[in-house]
């Protein structure tokens, strides 16, 4: 099993670049196509913030510059930035930070499992979740 953790990556809210988000993205090999979101927001006396979502999400939006639809949207923008959308039921928040910090974190997954050969066994993701939901 890998686990690859992200140096910490501060994100900005886009309506308000003075407000620095600080947060850590992991990737562990036994779970290849999710990648976890942590937005450390103590410094707002809030709990922590975790969004799970795609890596193919990500690799996408290098890709093609922008991908996703609904709650998790994601862009590269020509200044360099990856701007993400996140929204829930709670609220909505529109981040951005360096693209290169998270494609840099990206590569490193893609060595250890290269897209399209997550070997993903359906039903035992399954029998996973619902074990941790239960």
């Amino acid at each position: 099993m890998s686990v690859i953790k992200s140096a910490m990556i501060v994100w900005q809210l886009r309506a308000y670049s003075h407000v620095n988000l600080p947060s850590m993205i992991y990737w562990n090999s036994t779970r290849p196509l999710e990648i976890k979101l942590v937005i450390h927001t103590s410094t707002l006396e809030a709990d922590d913030v975790e969004w799970v979502f795609g890596r193919d999400l990500l690799l996408d939006a290098f890709q093609w510059n922008e991908a996703g639809l609904a709650d998790v949207r994601v862009a590269v923008n020509s200044d360099g930035l990856l701007i993400l959308d996140l929204s829930s039921p709670f609220g909505a928040i529109t981040l951005q930070t360096e693209a290169e910090y998270v494609q840099k974190f990206l590569l490193a997954t893609l060595a250890v499992i290269p897209r399209g050969h997550e070997d993903c066994d359906v039903d035992r993701a399954i029998k996973q979740i619902l074990e941790e939901a239960g």
